[in-house]
């Protein structure tokens, strides 16, 4: 059986200026291909219960609009939308993992840093290959598509380390390319992106209370913080 991991960042990769973000956060979800139908059809299902018309239904579900009451989630409750979906993703079979670059420290310690994004991904696919290789599985990677210019460093970086691999691991159980997918065709990177706002929040803000909620999903060594 194969896993598919499903990627989404917060916060921006750019270098801390004052106004940007201090954090860069890359997020993941593992599940095999039945968990995947499972977890479209529970958010299908939350999504008719809380906006049983087209309209105002949100076109794709993202945390930073819930959880500040941005149209169309001023119309509902989206405390309580938040908690039947932070509760199926505690209820999925599903692994989490959070790959956490401190920018500040980054620019601190290194003089020539390399890009956030790209450290990110790095760590990501070392954690996700020790998983594969603990569950003797093979994996696939799909990542929320971005702007032409970075899918294309990333898929450039992603091939390096198919080629390559990290400083400590071969990425020889995760097959194929990078897949890019619009987020708002897929129920797991919409998921995913409330993983990724909720490891952002207690980083960023220190607002730890989802993040704590859906802790006891990551993998065992499922959240690097660096530099540490």
């Amino acid at each position: 059986m194969v896993y598919i991991l499903y990627l989404d960042a917060s916060g921006d990769p750019g270098q801390y200026r004052g106004k940007n973000t201090k954090y860069f956060v890359l997020a993941g979800m593992a599940c095999q291909p039945e968990t995947t139908y499972d977890c479209s059809k529970n958010l299908e299902r939350l999504l008719n219960k809380y906006f049983p018309k087209p309209n105002p239904r949100p076109k794709k579900i993202r945390y930073y609009p819930c959880i500040h009451n941005k149209f169309p989630w001023n119309q509902i409750n989206s405390k309580d939308f938040a908690d039947e979906l932070f509760g199926m993703i505690i209820n999925a079979d599903v692994t989490l993992f959070g790959m956490i670059i401190d920018k500040v420290e980054l620019w601190r310690q290194y003089a020539y840093p390399a890009n956030p994004y790209q450290l990110a991904l790095s760590f990501m696919m070392e954690s996700y290959q020790w998983f594969l290789e603990r569950n003797d599985e093979l994996g696939m990677v799909v990542s929320d598509r971005e702007n032409t210019s970075l899918m294309k460093i990333l898929l450039q970086h992603f091939e390096n380390l198919k080629e390559m691999g990290t400083e400590y691991k071969k990425m020889e159980n995760i097959i194929d390319t990078i897949f890019f997918s619009p987020s708002k065709t897929c129920a797991n990177l919409q998921t995913v992106d409330f993983c990724a706002y909720s490891i952002f929040r207690k980083y960023e803000r220190g607002i730890d209370d989802r993040f704590n909620q859906i802790l006891v999903k990551f993998d065992s060594h499922g959240l690097k913080v660096f530099p540490e």
